[in-house]
């Protein structure tokens, strides 16, 4: 399973740094992302660096981006084998907090 951007928020640190829908989540601070929820708590973490680390794929390229902790502004779904968004699992929207 892939965490797959579903979208960006407008204005948001997402959109600030080039991140645009399709794009892969790969690991965020070193942690391989297999899930939304887990995406969510590790963005939500306040004991982790002020600056984390997101590794995404976009088509056969990966990008790196030193991210702010907090929110960054994208909505997610889940990928599968099938390459089809899981309709099941909820693809919340995490808003940027950069600069809030």
């Amino acid at each position: 399973m892939e965490l797959v951007v579903v979208a960006v928020v407008p204005g948001s640190t997402a959109e600030q740094l080039g991140i645009t829908h399709d794009d892969r989540l790969l690991t965020y601070n070193g942690t391989k992302l297999t899930a939304v929820d887990q995406f969510v708590a590790l963005v939500a973490d306040e004991t982790g660096p002020n600056v984390r680390v997101l590794a995404i794929r976009r088509g056969s390229q990966i990008h790196t981006y030193n991210v702010p902790a907090g929110r960054l502004g994208v909505q997610i779904g889940v990928i599968g084998r099938a390459d089809a968004i899981d309709p099941i699992a909820p693809a919340p929207v995490i808003e940027s907090t950069q600069g809030k």
